[in-house]
């Protein structure tokens, strides 16, 4: 009878220190989430940040050819920095491209096979046409 008991017990134990760990790492996966969220938020605030000085840049610089190119090349330097970035364009009013950061995307090859995409094209247009309505940048 004491050695059922004393199985009983250790198996009682032993599972109570199973979930107490599996409990730990759960924490810990948590914490880990919540930090890689928070990095990304941080990183694309950011991002928005410098795009909207770019923006700024290049409007206040009209006919000022050397600040419009300083501001093309912090552009040309964000996309080089930034990996989840993979091209900058620029539309006029009349959803042309102005200007296009970097000019060649060589980051991957699957950029040219999706810019004929009708799936992509409906989405810039559906960005630019929320991007007019609430009078924001589509960053």
């Amino acid at each position: 009878m004491a050695i059922v008991l004393f199985t009983s017990v250790m198996g009682i134990i032993l599972g109570a220190l199973h979930l107490q760990e599996k409990s730990q790492q759960e924490a810990a996966l948590f914490r880990e989430l919540s930090f890689a969220k928070q990095r990304i938020q941080t990183r694309f605030v950011s991002n928005v940040n410098l795009l909207s000085t770019i923006n700024r840049e290049i409007a206040a610089s009209d006919n000022q050819t050397k600040l419009k190119q300083i501001a093309f090349e912090q552009a040309d330097e964000l996309v080089i920095n930034n990996h989840e970035i993979i091209k900058i364009i620029s539309l006029n009013n009349r959803n042309e491209r102005q200007w296009v950061v970097p000019p060649n995307a060589n980051k991957n090859d699957w950029l040219v096979k999706t810019q004929s995409d009708p799936a992509t094209n409906d989405a810039l247009n559906s960005t630019i046409e929320l991007s007019k309505v609430t009078s924001q940048s589509s960053i």
